[in-house]
């Protein structure tokens, strides 16, 4: 049967896309599938010239097959409001059984199947758990083939994720230490590749 929880999520997720992006977003281009912030951290992780993991070797090549297998944007592609942190700590659900959505710091405009894709990367979603959802947020069943385009945004939400820990442990400016952002890349970049390995062999 279908979960309560997970309409709830998606209801509110809905909602959020509808907003239109505020004035204060930056109003860079952002027609492409991944977030600004993963685009910036890269940078960084490349200007630090990190290897203690092997995350860099052919990254640009990859972002570009996965973007390409994602597939067309969305019709004024880039121009939703998402949130792009929609990791589990970032939503609450309050006594009436309403799914709130919290910290912004990474809001932009951009693509809600990117938004979703980190929600299941980050919860660790079921292929049936995604599949799941995407019917309910499309309110069409999702066919084989956005499966397949939604495998490639997962990566680059697993990339995304895991370039955070990195650029936490270049920068020792973040909140955690440095131990602590070596341990949370340490505990994404297994997912990334999980998550890499499963793309290729679909492509």
């Amino acid at each position: 049967a279908r979960s309560p929880l997970l309409r709830a999520i998606v209801d509110t997720l809905q909602r959020l896309h509808r907003v239109s992006p505020p004035e204060c977003f930056d109003r860079a281009p952002t027609a492409r599938w991944s977030p600004p912030d993963l685009c910036r951290w890269l940078a960084l992780a490349k200007e630090a010239r990190y290897s203690r993991l092997p995350l860099l070797d052919g990254v640009d090549e990859l972002v570009g097959r996965l973007e390409a297998a994602a597939g067309p944007l969305a019709e004024g592609g880039g121009a939703s409001f998402c949130h792009f942190d929609l990791l589990p700590d970032n939503l609450v659900l309050d006594k009436d059984g309403a799914v709130w959505v919290v910290d912004f710091e990474y809001a932009h405009a951009g693509e809600p199947l990117m938004d979703l894709a980190i929600f299941a990367m980050g919860c660790e979603m079921s292929a049936a758990e995604e599949r799941e959802m995407l019917g309910l947020y499309l309110a069409t069943p999702a066919d084989d083939a956005l499966m397949a385009r939604f495998g490639a945004l997962k990566v680059l939400a697993a990339l995304r994720e895991t370039l955070w820990g990195v650029v936490a442990e270049v920068s020792e400016s973040s909140a955690l230490s440095l131990a602590e952002a070596k341990a949370y890349a340490d505990k994404l970049y297994p997912r990334l590749e999980e998550m890499r390995a499963a793309f290729d062999k679909c492509v």
